[in-house]
């Protein structure tokens, strides 16, 4: 029953705004017994202030849990009969005691347990008899037995010697001192009852012991609480429901039958509760929907939000404006769901978040935000983009697991996979585009999960695309598909025969002078450069060694003479050679303009697109876009080192030579965390864009030409900081540049969150 059970004892949970002990102790004073003894252990303090002085209790108490029987052996020295009653604090029954009295009496036993037959006994424990002599207990019976269906119900009645030295049996009274005494000798009896009874052992339980005391199914005197329509005016509310008479309901707000409205909550205006338990002080914000869930005490569910069937949400705990909690979730007490998050998982310890594509896609700790029930979502999420998916992954099984999990997803909306398998990046984007897919999705897990998608033409996706994904994984809008209409998988593996050609035909048939050397992340990436290189390399030339990054998408490269080249430069090569041949580029927007004045030297022009397109640019990026995708270079890093080392070798360069050919350039790039950022990315851009007076905004950020160079400010994706990129004539003057906006733009975002 956590997170309820939390900060109180069970036995204090509100059932229809009464605490479940009163309606057992309504029933034992119905039946005339009067003297009852409390026992508790756990907030045995809560129990016993609640329930105050009383000359018909009496109070055995514990601070630490020691089980049923000790429980139970402790309370007898305050018995004044040879036998007791003893029922259990979590359960809502209506049992006529005295007729389990008189047959106690009748057949002299030592134990009588009170069993009702239950339609689902394998949820129970199990009494097996022999003409009404408990004979076993079963704890767990499978669901096809059919050996008893008699459910023990925590009422018994026992004699008070026996309860006084129970503990010596074991410390469970049910599971473990029965079976002790039956073995022993001593005789347990049932008495079986056909009266009302819930055992709240689950959320759900408690969910439907409220609904039963609301709708009349369990019979209690409290009709005082039950309003109807016409009772309180402007409030719209379809009987039965209980609502606190200090409880403040909105006009406009919707309370339909089996609802339960606690003291001093709030319901506001639009705000729907269909059957919903709303504790004590609890907060309902407007529009916002609660469906046959818990909200605990002090909770708030903020405007818009949306809490589904069995959830419960702990005491003080947050639901952000129009995030989603998922059936059967709990949520912590003090946890806080952030806006437009979907909590799919339970959250116990820190936030949920709404999942979102950033610059690096989808990340988080594996099996732990990324687990295969949020890659299954996302691969039906993916399939609001087009019908036809391709899914690769690395090397590692928990890759290949959130993959085929993503995979399921898809079919389960209707879409096709095309499944890949072991793939680098930039050989899916291959994949995509050749395939004429709608998009692709490519799982790097290991620690961290990463989970990148790109579009049909092998590049970021859109922004268009990403708010659809985004939708389906934070709000659950993504297509379900009858089962006829599940989609199909196909298995593609000739497609990495089809990419090693396709990467083979920018390799030169031999090197002359050149002996090059690849050192990449992965193994299959690793194999392919290898092999390539083993056959084209000059075993007498001079080396060069190429770096490639974990994505497969940039390389560096390191000769003696000229020390590291890093990947813009190493890019700027075979932009020259295109130049040279009188055609046109296609580069991010983030790319030096270096190459701008570059291609005016030859004539050629350079295109520019975005790395995530709005509705606004989309149409002006779609040319530079088509005209990347046919560029491989601009993508794939293993591209880049072959079409660079058949340059060099065809004109009989070295490295140092080649580099020599291009207009001098140094860039830096840094990322600065932002300790208080805005509440999104467009007010980020507003505080950039009034940093300097000459400056232009593009849909990647805001440039701001300085005398000493070029630099371009995006707001990351995660909002928690920015990255520069700056472009100047040398090292120095670059990092200068760095320093001065960082300092500029750290003082503008403070003085923008100062409230």
């Amino acid at each position: 029953m956590r997170p309820l059970t939390c900060n109180m004892p069970k036995a204090m949970l509100p059932v229809a705004n009464i605490p479940l002990i009163n309606y057992t102790l309504s029933i034992l004073e119905r039946y005339n017994i009067t003297n009852c003894i409390i026992s508790a252990d756990r907030f045995s303090n809560l129990l016993s202030e609640f329930l105050g002085e009383s000359g018909t209790l009496d109070f055995s108490l514990s601070d630490n849990p020691e089980g049923t029987a000790r429980g139970l052996e402790k309370a007898v020295k305050y018995a004044r009969t040879d036998y007791i009653i003893a029922v259990n604090s979590d359960v809502l029954f209506d049992f006529d005691l005295q007729a389990v009295i008189r047959h106690h009496e009748h057949k002299n036993c030592d134990i009588t347990l009170v069993v009702k037959p239950a339609s689902n006994p394998s949820d129970y424990i199990i009494a097996v008899t022999e003409s009404g002599v408990v004979s076993g207990i079963n704890e767990h019976q499978p669901r096809e037995s059919c050996v008893s269906n008699l459910a023990v119900t925590g009422v018994m009645v026992i004699r008070t010697e026996l309860a006084g030295r129970i503990s010596g049996y074991g410390s469970d009274i049910i599971t473990e001192c029965i079976p002790a005494m039956i073995k022993e000798g001593i005789k347990v009896n049932t008495y079986t009852e056909t009266g009302f009874w819930i055992d709240v052992n689950t959320q759900n339980d408690y969910i439907a012991a409220n609904s039963a005391v609301v709708r009349g199914d369990y019979q209690y005197n409290q009709s005082d609480i039950i309003i109807h329509p016409d009772e309180k005016s402007g409030i719209n509310v379809i009987p039965p429901a209980v609502i606190a008479p200090n409880a403040q309901v909105a006009h406009g707000a919707e309370i339909h039958n089996g609802s339960i409205i606690g003291e001093n909550a709030t319901v506001c205006k639009g705000a729907k509760i269909h059957g919903g338990i709303i504790m004590n002080g609890a907060f309902i914000g407007e529009r916002a929907t609660v469906n046959q869930a818990v909200i605990g005490d002090g909770a708030k569910i903020l405007s818009g939000a949306a809490v589904y069937e069995g959830a419960v949400i702990g005491s003080g705990a947050v639901i952000g404006e129009n995030a989603v909690v998922n059936k059967g979730i709990k949520i912590w007490n003090g946890r806080q769901i952030e806006p437009y998050a979907c909590a799919a998982n339970d959250i116990k310890y820190g936030f949920a978040k709404p999942i979102s594509i950033d610059d690096d896609g989808i990340t988080g700790e594996t099996n732990g935000i990324i687990t295969p029930q949020i890659a299954s979502v996302l691969g039906s999420s993916a399939v609001t983009v087009g019908g036809k998916i391709g899914v690769g992954y690395n090397e590692t099984s928990a890759s290949k697991s959130l993959a085929l999990s993503i995979a399921s997803g898809v079919m389960a909306a209707g879409g096709d996979v095309w499944l890949f398998g072991e793939t680098t990046e930039p050989e899916l984007s291959f994949c995509v585009r050749t395939c004429e897919l709608s998009c692709g999705c490519f799982v790097d897990a290991g620690v961290t999960a990463k989970i990148k998608f790109v579009s049909s033409d092998g590049l970021p996706l859109t922004r268009a695309e990403e708010k659809a994904i985004e939708a389906g994984i934070n709000r659950s809008e993504y297509k379900r598909a009858a089962f006829m209409h599940f989609g199909i998988l196909k298995n593609c593996p000739e497609m990495s025969e089809l990419y090693k050609n396709f990467i083979r035909k920018t390799a030169p048939e031999k090197l002359n002078g050149i002996r090059a050397v690849v050192n990449a992340p992965g193994e299959k990436i690793s194999e392919l450069c290898d092999g390539i290189l083993k056959e084209i390399n000059d075993k007498n030339g001079e080396p060069i060694v190429f770096h490639l990054s974990s994505d497969g998408r940039k390389i560096s490269a390191y000769t003696d003479e000229t020390g590291y080249v890093f990947h813009e430069k190493l890019t700027l090569l075979c932009c020259q050679r295109q130049f040279q041949k009188g055609e046109d580029i296609a580069l991010p927007y983030d790319f030096p303009t270096v190459a701008d004045k570059l291609a005016e030297r030859y004539g050629s022009t350079v295109m520019r697109y975005s790395g995530c397109a709005s509705s606004g640019t989309e149409i002006s990026d779609k040319e530079a876009r088509s005209l990347a995708s046919r560029t491989p270079f601009v993508y794939d890093a293993a591209a880049l080192m072959l079409i660079i080392l058949d340059s060099l070798s065809s004109n009989g360069y070295t490295l140092k030579k080649a580099l020599g050919e291009l207009p001098e350039f140094a860039t830096s790039n840094r990322f600065v965390a932002l300790s208080r950022s805005p509440a999104d990315t467009r007010s980020s851009i507003e505080v950039l864009r009034n940093i300097c007076a000459e400056r232009q905004a593009v849909n990647d950020g805001v440039v701001i030409n300085d005398a000493k160079g070029r630099v371009l400010i995006k707001p990351v994706k995660t909002g928690k900081g920015i990255m520069m990129h700056v472009e100047s004539y040398e090292m120095e003057a670059a990092s200068e540049l760095c320093d001065f906006y960082q300092d500029l733009i750290v003082t503008k975002f403070k003085e923008n969150c100062v409230e």
